[in-house]
């Protein structure tokens, strides 16, 4: 009796999450197509003076390898009006002189109004570059959330875009992800699409010219990581207002709703998360309308780590993250009150993806104890693996059908043909420590919760 029982829970596990992937990539084509037709229907249209202010807001800790070339790229964004605020945290390299030296800031006088309590700043920096105004802070050091909240307070406008240090937004990012905000009157986030920039190559103006595959395995992988994370499910999701997660490395808020429920919290590494669960906690719990939305058109190029070591420090890092946030608001948990979001989303990222790692690994020690008892026959257990890696490999190439199809930047055929090999390999070996470190992230996470270091690099692999 408990055997099948056992089997029961494991098979609709499996069918309930090929279902949400199925529904998902289906919704995720439909959606993406009346996206390109209101795209080619607005994209000749001239309404510059339509599009709101935006604050940019880039925490930086010992980002010195990349942040002129960030700084650059923003620069050049297709946007006419926004601003550019660096919070240096408390760097120990020659992050903040690179950025005064390159761009000749000047120290100001500035009134800042702590709306939410951040570390002591020590000096502001500033100025106009073209219609672009760059201003530098340099506070003590408090982590990334601390960093973007003292960004918040200086923010001179209503809506503020967060993004990573080592990222790159392509040429037309800010007019697509505020597209959500012109469209509707009620949305406090927009996410957008993240993707790996190794080997990326800019024209001069900030558009992307080519995409290259790295030649480091570990890189290939994530790009098709980052491939299936940004698309299918995500696009489903916003469907029902329901994402439970807005990439930190690429977020545009309203300042405003962000104020409300008290900023970035200090003491959590999933700092993007938690904001995302806290925006939707306050608007529900206060039976406001609201919506959060997520544009996949909008883009966001960011490194990913190349080597084994870096890869299981973000791994972890980003496990422990979920965990926290995930127990930071387990109220939600079955809560009529929070509708879709307690009842679908929250139970989603509960079993499909926090719990995930443990499930499988008895399901791994479930059938080796059927297999030795002989419950279960070999054939079979063969037939299902191949039935198992076909449908996942079948998935991965239709990410890839759809990133080809919807987006502006080309890869090329034999780029492809790598990606389509990689859908294969990444099945012997690397999903397997990605399991791994979300089993390490759980056994481990009473001792350590920080966010640890990951190497970034001048140059492109």
């Amino acid at each position: 009796m408990i055997v099948e029982g056992i089997i029961i829970f494991f098979f609709i596990y499996m069918v309930v999450y090929t279902l949400i992937t199925i529904v998902s990539t289906f919704y995720s084509i439909l959606k993406l197509n009346e996206e390109m037709t209101y795209h080619r229907f607005i994209q000749n249209l001239s309404f510059e003076e339509l599009y709101p202010p935006i604050s940019i807001l880039v925490p930086a800790y010992n980002e010195e390898p990349t942040i002129l070339r960030t700084l650059d790229s923003l620069m050049k964004l297709d946007y006419p009006y926004y601003e550019i605020i660096v919070v240096n945290d408390g760097s120990n390299d020659n992050t903040l002189k690179k950025v005064l030296k390159a761009y000749r800031l000047k120290e100001t006088q500035r009134f800042v109004k702590e709306y939410v309590r951040t570390q002591s700043i020590k000096k502001i920096y500033e100025r106009q570059i073209g219609c672009v105004n760059l201003v530098l802070v340099d506070k003590e050091n408090g982590g990334k959330s601390d960093a973007l909240n003292a960004g918040i307070n200086l923010a001179s406008h209503d809506l503020f875009l967060s993004m990573d240090a080592d990222s790159i937004l392509q040429k037309n990012s800010l007019k697509n992800i505020v597209k959500p905000y012109m469209r509707f009157d009620n949305v406090v986030a927009v996410g957008g699409s993240v993707k790996i920039s190794n080997r990326l190559a800019l024209e001069g103006d900030g558009s992307v010219l080519e995409v290259k595959l790295a030649k480091n395995p570990w890189i290939v992988f994530q790009t098709l990581e980052y491939f299936r994370a940004f698309l299918t499910t995500r696009i489903w999701f916003n469907r029902f207002n329901g994402n439970l997660i807005i990439s930190g490395a690429f977020g545009l808020f309203d300042r405003n709703a962000v104020i409300r429920v008290g900023g970035y919290t200090h003491d959590t590494i999933g700092e993007d998360m938690d904001l995302i669960v806290k925006l939707h906690s306050y608007f529900l719990k206060n039976k406001q309308d609201y919506r959060i939305e997520y544009n996949a058109k909008a883009i966001c190029w960011t490194q990913g780590p190349s080597n084994f070591r870096d890869l299981r420090t973000q791994r972890i890092r980003w496990h422990k993250g979920l965990i926290q946030s995930m127990m930071n608001h387990r109220y939600i948990f079955l809560n009529p009150n929070y509708g879709l979001v307690s009842f679908f989303s929250y139970m989603y990222f509960l079993f499909y993806e926090l719990l995930t790692p443990i499930f499988i690994f008895f399901a791994m020690l479930f059938s080796i104890f059927l297999f030795l008892k002989k419950w279960i026959d070999f054939k079979f257990v063969i037939f299902f693996i191949l039935a198992y890696l076909t449908y996942i490999v079948i998935n991965s190439w239709a990410t890839l059908y759809l990133e080809r199809y919807f987006f502006e930047y080309k890869i090329s055929f034999k780029e492809r043909m790598k990606l389509v090999l990689y859908c294969i390999l990444e099945n012997i070996g690397f999903r397997q420590l990605n399991l791994w470190f979300k089993l390490e992230a759980l056994l481990t996470f009473h001792k350590d919760a920080s966010w640890g270091s990951i190497q970034r690099y001048s140059e492109e692999e």
